[in-house]
């Protein structure tokens, strides 16, 4: 009967750390992810250079963004370019819509007054943007 008795522990501990694995690949990391973008946000509409740049890697890429960089992959050197650039507009930035599963979080957005962006996703990983991909342009009135 003991043998039964640990067998029906094992089982059920294994089940129960089968759970935990899961909730962790889908939801212990949402609320850091989402925060990571939430950051870049705060800083991007802060104007500061220093602390934007600080949500990306050596290794991060941007892909799909419509500047004059390589919209296919950035390096680091684009990516700094490119929020140089932007930032030198002054433009707010605001997001919804925002969802995370696992490591990758998606959401739209509007940057000034016309600049309606839906669907973009980012990969973040140890509090960094890892990759971004850009999503499509729209009409502002499109937007939940």
């Amino acid at each position: 009967m003991s043998l039964r008795l640990s067998a029906a522990i094992v089982t059920a501990l294994a089940l129960v750390l089968a759970a935990c694995a899961s909730s962790n690949d889908d939801g212990s990391g949402d609320a850091d992810s989402a925060a990571v973008i939430e950051s870049y946000i705060e800083a991007y509409n802060s104007d500061d250079f220093d602390d934007v740049m600080s949500h990306f890697t050596d290794e991060s890429v941007i892909v799909g963004h419509p500047t004059d960089f390589d919209p296919q992959a950035a390096d680091i050197g684009s990516i700094r370019r490119l929020h140089k650039e932007d930032l030198s507009f002054g433009e707010q930035y605001t997001i919804s819509n925002i969802d995370v599963r696992g490591d990758t979080v998606t959401w739209d957005s509007i940057w000034g007054e016309d600049g309606c962006v839906k669907g973009h996703a980012a990969v973040v990983r140890d509090g960094k943007i890892v990759s971004w991909v850009w999503g499509e342009f729209i009409e502002c009135s499109e937007l939940d």
